[in-house]
């Protein structure tokens, strides 16, 4: 006997299956379109984003932090391009602004202090032309020295090739440290001060605590960032005892001769009470002597004791000014507040801010 409720349920499974084959399938094709497209990699448009971001800051030093960074990496070898392009025009620009100043002691440091990190060419370069300049130790020009001599007793880095050496500063600055630490030893072990150095820093970065150790304490007394790696490593525990205090020494004494990142480092451990009582007014005179330098740490922390209400109210249109300023120095921490803070503050406003802190960057208070 025919049953009309059971035909009907019958029809309306029918119907719901169908429809659940049909958007199963609709589904899949819509995935296999978007694998297809290359929709999901947005990799390109992030890099493409970040290069565009990177131009639109003032800064040469992030540009040649990126190139570091990334030199090596195949998939941005177009971007690497534009990149040093940027930057060598950004150091022909700052060249050719030197090139009215006087040619004397203090104008050639003011010059090294802001450029020698991205354009050390154009530094040396200006050097030749100051007179009274005492050539590096490390790198001695065989022109001044006298063959009679008998100071002269054939230093062991002269068996070093000049290649090397240059290979070793090179691969260090780059970043790429499995392929310097082979070519900085040799140099290292025969004398040369900066593959000393380099030694410090890769053995830093290789997590090899106790040979950067050795080398950092080998150059100490001639290089602010050999003091500043053994400040991290106190600071940290890092081939030796954690002890704020001998950390505490050795930020020091780098940041009394304008090394920027000990300064961020000083200030920080005077904010946070690390090896010496907690002070923030001197935590913050040091981090703006390294925000100063264009150091992003320091701006971001800046920004954070301005956000935090630390010393005064809270300010967060300071804040975001800093944060701003952080990012645009490669900072990366800074984004999050960026973007957290943005939500409350008009243009209008941000732009009052950033006046500010403009103006305390060159020197207000």
């Amino acid at each position: 006997m025919f049953n009309p409720i059971w035909s009907r349920c019958v029809r309306l499974l029918a119907i719901l299956c169908l429809n659940v084959l049909v958007l199963s399938g609709c589904a899949n094709i819509a995935r296999e379109q978007v694998a297809g497209s290359g929709v999901q990699d947005d990799s390109a448009v992030a890099v493409e984003r970040e290069v565009k971001e990177l131009f639109n800051q003032t800064y040469i030093d992030p540009l040649t932090r990126y190139l570091e960074r990334y030199s090596s990496n195949p998939a941005r070898a177009d971007f690497i391009q534009q990149i040093t392009a940027e930057r060598d025009r950004r150091c022909a620009d700052i060249a050719a602004r030197y090139d009215g100043q006087p040619r004397n002691l203090e104008t050639l440091e003011r010059y090294r202090r802001g450029y020698n990190y991205s354009c050390p060419e154009d530094v040396a370069a200006f050097e030749a032309q100051v007179e009274g300049v005492i050539p590096d130790v490390d790198e001695p020009d065989d022109r001044t020295l006298s063959t009679a001599s008998p100071i002269e007793t054939a230093p062991p880095v002269e068996t070093v090739s000049d290649a090397q050496r240059n290979e070793c500063y090179l691969l260090t600055k780059i970043r790429n440290f499995n392929e310097a630490r082979a070519l900085c030893l040799k140099p290292a072990e025969a004398g040369d001060m900066r593959s000393q150095l380099n030694m410090a820093v890769i053995s830093q970065a290789l997590r090899d605590y106790p040979q950067a150790l050795h080398w950092a304490r080998l150059v100490a007394d001639r290089s602010p960032e050999a003091r500043f790696v053994l400040g991290q490593l106190f600071a940290n525990g890092q081939g030796v005892m954690q002890d704020y205090a001998e950390a505490l020494t050795w930020f020091q004494r780098a940041a009394n001769e304008d090394h920027a990142a000990s300064q961020a480092a000083l200030g920080m451990m005077f904010l946070q009470g690390q090896g010496v009582a907690a002070n923030p007014l001197t935590a913050r005179q040091w981090l703006l002597k390294a925000a100063r330098q264009n150091d992003g740490r320091a701006q971001y922390y800046l920004g954070e004791m301005n956000e935090k209400g630390v010393l005064a109210e809270r300010d967060p249109l300071q804040a975001l000014a800093w944060y701003d300023l952080a990012s645009r120095n490669g900072f990366r921490e800074a984004r999050a507040r960026i973007e957290a803070l943005s939500q409350q503050i008009n243009p209008e406003q941000f732009a009052q801010a950033q006046a500010q802190v403009r103006q305390i960057m060159d020197g207000g208070q």
